[in-house]
């Protein structure tokens, strides 16, 4: 059986801290702080099969939503006939950036070749290239491959902005939405997406949720001790958990330990396969 395997590479987070010369800077790694096992045992659990992820920085959620996915390959005995990886990753660097580049669309498989995947992941960002905030091609696919997670699995990469992305948005089970979310962009989100939620679609917003009803804010409340209240711009302030509860959202506090995540989740109550935190 397929067991979920820690994120072990740096986080964007993680990178400005070192680079504002904080001495709260840590090693700590991505997606490992809160919210990586959480989103593996959440897309494992309930069954999910088209994942969207937007903002995927290195790919630390895609990994853990692969290996999720792989889980179900795995027990089903599905393995592909060859290995994407044996000429190395800097090829398919190339053939996807050059598509990207190109306002194309980039899948990993050869869908004809491998007809029977067991689910797609959508990866979607603003910008693609090597740094800062912005989505590193070179980085998810070094990644897919060490942690072994991308077989079974269409990986779908294209250059999107979220905003020209919700004006069309296409089917999923699970959005996950990983950019600068604060309040009004969470409503704005949920509003467009209103008839996909009511038909049983699943959105994850991360960033922030940590301050509410965990510590006064201000204080040093996460593991390394790390006042990071003049960072969390999302719901990191209790005046945005506020105004966002007072439009009369329902949204649910999935976890407060950082980055912290919200569930907006409209399925019938018994059939949320979720033991809420």
């Amino acid at each position: 059986m397929s067991v979920f395997k820690e994120i072990t590479f740096a986080s964007s987070y993680i990178a400005r801290r070192r680079n504002s010369n904080s001495p709260g800077a840590c090693n700590r790694p991505d997606c490992q702080i809160g919210g990586g096992k959480l989103l593996y045992e959440f897309i494992d659990k309930n069954k999910f099969r088209k994942i969207i992820d937007f903002g995927t920085w290195g790919g630390g959620s895609v990994i853990c939503a692969a290996q999720a996915l792989q889980k179900s390959s795995a027990a089903s005995n599905r393995t592909l006939k060859f290995d994407l990886y044996d000429q190395g990753y800097s090829a398919l660097v190339t053939d996807a950036m050059t598509a990207i580049n190109k306002n194309d669309t980039w899948k990993l498989h050869d869908e004809v070749a491998i007809p029977d995947l067991i689910g797609e992941i959508k990866v979607f960002d603003k910008f693609w290239d090597n740094e800062g905030q912005n989505g590193n091609m070179e980085a998810v696919l070094r990644n897919l491959q060490e942690h072994q997670c991308y077989q079974n699995i269409q990986f779908t990469f294209r250059k999107v902005d979220m905003w020209d992305w919700l004006k069309n948005p296409e089917p999923f089970d699970l959005l996950h939405v990983d950019i600068h979310n604060t309040s009004e962009k969470i409503l704005t989100i949920v509003h467009a997406l209103e008839e996909q939620i009511n038909a049983g679609a699943v959105v994850l917003f991360v960033g922030g949720a940590l301050r509410f009803s965990h510590a006064p804010f201000g204080q040093c409340i996460n593991e390394d001790g790390v006042d990071v209240s003049h960072v969390m711009t999302s719901l990191g302030d209790p005046d945005n958990y506020r105004r966002l509860k007072a439009t009369g959202l329902d949204f649910t506090i999935l976890t407060q330990e950082y980055p912290g995540i919200i569930c907006i989740d409209r399925r019938a109550r018994e059939t949320l396969v979720w033991e809420q935190l």
